[in-house]
């Protein structure tokens, strides 16, 4: 199925018929010893007066146009993009609040230990911007990883894999690169995609 899509799952199923069955979960991975058992925390942070401001204000754009369709999302094609919009917009605020970089610190700060090697998924370019100047004086590597990333993408890796540290991402680390040897994930930046969350969960649980 394409996340968002329906034309496009609709497309997908009438060429390759229906879902498979049965399912295989995350759960069903890890008793297959494909993927490896993990602990998932949760770490909270609030929006800034602004970010809230703005929050808020697609909100209100949101309920209009639901309350315009009489409950339903919008069936019109112009009108459905410019309601889709409306969603990316808003979730990319929470996405991208900007006390995430001091939370990415604060728990790596804490939690960090010799030897590990670290995962943390960035919204954009300007969070990983945000996160790399609140670890600035850590002891221990801080790398990036992006499309417009300047050097050697796989030199990169090469010393993450065999150093370890801390492995800022954005998007192109969910599909295409295997490095088992991750043993924690810090997702600043989730995503409701089902096939970009199990993607996610993947790279690091994956068994060596």
């Amino acid at each position: 199925a394409r996340k968002g899509s329906a034309d496009e799952t609709s497309l997908i199923q009438e060429y390759f018929g229906t879902t498979l069955q049965p399912l295989f979960t995350i759960r069903d991975a890890i008793a297959a010893k494909r993927l490896v058992p993990y602990n998932y925390f949760f770490r909270t942070v609030t929006l800034l007066p602004d970010e809230e401001e703005d929050y808020m204000a697609l909100t209100i754009k949101i309920k209009k146009t639901v309350a315009m369709n009489k409950g339903k999302f919008p069936t019109d094609k112009k009108e459905a993009a410019f309601f889709q919009n409306l969603l990316i917009k808003r979730a990319a605020i929470i996405k991208g609040a900007s006390q995430k970089s001091d939370l990415a610190r604060d728990v790596l700060q804490e939690k960090f230990v010799e030897g590990d090697r670290w995962l943390v998924y960035c919204q954009d370019q300007f969070q990983m911007g945000r996160v790399k100047d609140e670890l600035t004086g850590a002891k221990y590597p801080i790398l990036d990883y992006h499309q417009a990333m300047e050097g050697d993408a796989s030199r990169t890796l090469e010393f993450f894999t065999r150093e370890g540290g801390v492995m800022l991402a954005i998007k192109c680390l969910d599909e295409g690169v295997d490095i088992p040897e991750i043993n924690r994930a810090l997702i600043l930046a989730s995503s409701t995609n089902p096939r970009e969350y199990i993607q996610r969960r993947g790279r690091v649980l994956r068994a060596r």
